[in-house]
């Protein structure tokens, strides 16, 4: 999902918006954790040595992430609202349709 608007956006444009670098984050410290997770998963299915920190810090973040994009659905709806419908006002546009 990160990549996919990083795509998007493009790498300044993503860079330059505070919320996709927290996004950024999380989907790092996410993976890093899962890494982790898998690499002290006992062959048992029991956690060896296992960090509690991280995966505590894992799904506490995660929730986060989903608070972000519901932050940017209100301000896109929000926005949106505002805008109700565009007026073009035909008579001022020359007749040929070039300037």
């Amino acid at each position: 999902e990160t990549l996919l608007t990083m795509g998007v956006l493009g790498f300044r444009a993503f860079c330059s918006s505070c919320w996709c670098v927290f996004d950024f984050c999380v989907s790092v410290l996410t993976a890093v954790s899962i890494g982790y997770g898998l690499k002290h998963l006992g062959r048992k299915g029991e956690i060896a040595e296992a960090d509690v920190p991280l995966l505590l810090l894992r799904f506490v973040l995660q929730p986060l992430r989903v608070l972000v994009v519901a932050i940017g659905t209100y301000r896109a709806r929000q926005m949106q609202s505002r805008v109700r419908e565009l007026r073009v006002d035909f008579d001022t546009l020359p007749a040929n349709g070039m300037a």
